[in-house]
């Protein structure tokens, strides 16, 4: 495949709670095993990530040092009885936002959030690599 990795981060949680803060973890490993289940790409592990995480995210300097196209980060906001992701996808290079979606549940609902997550950036990383493909057999003469 001639795709860089893909590089997820850990979510940043906004507001500390020791009932969710697990999740800040928990997702994106959710998410890497996901992803690393796409064919057409290679993903960055949990543990290589993990070095970018804080609060000055510089996405053309992690795409550089970690060799990956396309980051993953998010954040996560606990506030009584629900909880908030915020996810984006964004470009490495440019630093341009893809893609962002946010999904509110009951801290009840924990592995819904992730599951949910999961497969919205799923979907979303699916979408983008058909438009880039489809750009591709143009600019070759294809399709």
């Amino acid at each position: 495949s001639g795709f860089l990795p893909r590089l997820v981060l850990a979510l940043d949680a906004l507001r500390p709670a020791a009932e969710t803060d697990f999740l800040a973890f928990s997702l994106p490993d959710a998410l890497t095993n996901s992803l690393s289940g796409l064919e057409s790409l290679v993903v960055r592990s949990s543990l290589v990530a993990s070095r970018f995480g804080g609060d000055a995210i510089d996405p053309r300097k992690i795409g550089a040092e970690a060799e990956v196209d396309v980051i993953v980060a998010g954040t996560l906001l606990h506030a009584g009885d629900g909880i908030r992701v915020s996810s984006q996808l964004t470009d490495a290079s440019a630093g341009t936002l893809l893609w962002s979606y946010t999904t509110q549940v009951p801290v009840g609902d924990l592995f819904q959030v992730q599951d949910e997550l999961v497969q919205r950036i799923v979907e979303a990383y699916q979408h983008f690599e058909a438009a880039a493909a489809s750009k591709t057999d143009e600019r070759h003469g294809g399709g």
